[in-house]
């Protein structure tokens, strides 16, 4: 699970970063349907509920939330997910996902999803 972890926050870094350097210096950066595997990996990985209070516990919450701004809507689709399968009947996860803004993120998703498919603007 913290290897996931670490492919997605440096394939995310690859993709945010505007510096050669730091760019030649990362490894190269995962295809969306790479990210995309990983992350269905994952998801089966959190069903187990003690899995997701660990994927909370090394920090990938964050990576997952910050998955959700991307702008592949598999990726987020996919994110959300994983966020959802961590959070359902796991308060402690719950807990975090609300403070660190998790469930406005989620919302968010649905809401530009369902405007998406609506046809609405």
């Amino acid at each position: 699970m913290k290897t996931i972890k670490q492919q997605l926050d440096t394939s995310t870094e690859c993709d945010s970063s505007n510096d050669a350097n730091i760019e030649a210096s990362l490894p190269a950066a995962l295809s969306i349907e790479q990210r995309a595997a990983l992350l269905d990996e994952l998801i089966e990985i959190v069903e187990h509920i003690d899995h997701a209070r660990d994927l909370q516990t090394i920090g990938g919450l964050p990576t997952l939330l910050h998955l959700l701004e991307d702008p592949s809507a598999l990726l987020r689709a996919k994110a959300a997910e994983v966020v959802a399968t961590c959070a359902q009947n796991n308060p402690p996860v719950q807990k975090v996902c609300f403070h660190v803004g998790g469930v406005l993120w989620v919302s968010v998703c649905d809401q530009a999803y369902m405007q998406q498919e609506m046809g609405l603007r």
